[in-house]
């Protein structure tokens, strides 16, 4: 046999086969937790004086995300405070009583935070989702931190329902001083978009509307209603989606709705009502200088009057706009 021969026997040959590597997967008690579980119940509880706190919830994309701080080192003491739901409010802070430092403690002691020291863990298997992250100092140099990222160490719940009720009357108020620092200040200039729902909860109609000034999109004048009883859209259901110009959204027409029915007022509303028939509102109106936000299922003065108005306003556009197409 030649040498070439014996270089073709070779590669003739079959080569044992290699069976696949199947990755293991989780097993019954792996719920995706990785990373350190903190100190856990050996941990000793500090009774030194409280000298600061901080708390911060990441939430779900597009839900809220929020901070906390509460520092007892100088005097007075000063509580801080921002929200995702308040973007434009920014860093808002007081000055704290001597209640925050009680109550604190006694979450801290209650609870056994000193357990959750060193509590570093995410889950692997969870790809949305929350997170959260806290602190504590004290007076003689100790210390609790704690971060999870859709995981939570024990009582985590009980901690954040406390955390929120204490820190509530404060909230309640800064946002009330800045609601009231924004109307005073008002809008101006031309409106960009407004955003609008009227929902009913007890079967009858649902009104969407979205309108903008052009950035490109392939609409920017939409119109969903349902159930709709025929007074302002066709009966039952009715969907217009345009692109149109800018000034065939006629947004002069809402700014003189918005000014007469005081809806400036409405700025940060959201309140809701007992009555579970209460219609659901949301309204969104952007200016140059400045935005109305409200929502709810209480209705802030002048509600029937501007609703009527704006109702009219969009209906009165469809048919603007339809007539070069009929």
């Amino acid at each position: 046999m030649s040498f070439f021969d014996k270089i073709k026997s070779v590669f003739k040959k079959k080569k044992p086969e290699t069976p696949p590597v199947v990755p293991e997967g989780p097993g019954p008690d792996d719920y995706g937790d990785r990373g350190s579980p903190g100190a856990g119940e050996g941990a000793v509880p500090t009774d030194a004086k409280l000298k600061s706190f901080r708390f911060s919830y990441d939430g779900t994309i597009g839900g809220d995300s929020y901070w906390y701080r509460f520092d007892a080192e100088q005097e007075p003491a000063v509580f801080a405070y921002e929200s995702m739901v308040y973007p434009d409010y920014g860093e808002k802070k007081t000055e704290a009583g001597p209640e925050l430092t009680e109550g604190l403690t006694a979450i801290y002691k209650e609870l056994k935070l000193c357990e959750w020291d060193g509590f570093d863990m995410v889950n692997i298997y969870v790809c949305d989702g929350s997170g959260f992250s806290t602190s504590m100092y004290f007076e003689d140099g100790s210390s609790m931190r704690a971060n999870g990222s859709n995981s939570l160490p024990p009582r985590y719940r009980d901690f954040k329902k406390r955390i929120d009720g204490l820190f509530k009357p404060y909230v309640e108020r800064l946002v009330e001083e800045k609601r009231i620092e924004a109307v005073k200040k008002g809008v101006s200039g031309r409106i960009d978009s407004f955003l609008c729902n009227f929902y009913s909860r007890s079967g009858g109609p649902k009104y969407g509307f979205l309108m903008h000034t052009g950035r490109g999109a392939r609409t920017n004048f939409e119109v969903t209603v349902e159930n709709s009883d025929g007074k302002y859209f066709p009966e039952g259901k009715f969907v217009f989606h345009r692109f149109v110009d800018d000034d065939k959204l006629k947004f002069e027409r809402l700014d003189e709705i918005v000014r007469k029915n005081g809806m400036c007022e409405w700025m940060g509303f959201d309140k809701h009502s007992e009555d579970a028939g209460s219609e659901w509102f949301q309204i969104s109106v952007s200016y140059e200088e400045g935005h109305i936000e409200a929502m709810g299922t209480a209705h802030p003065v002048n509600y029937e009057e501007a609703r009527e108005e704006i109702l009219r306003y969009v209906s009165e556009l469809v048919k603007e706009i339809q007539s070069p197409e009929q």
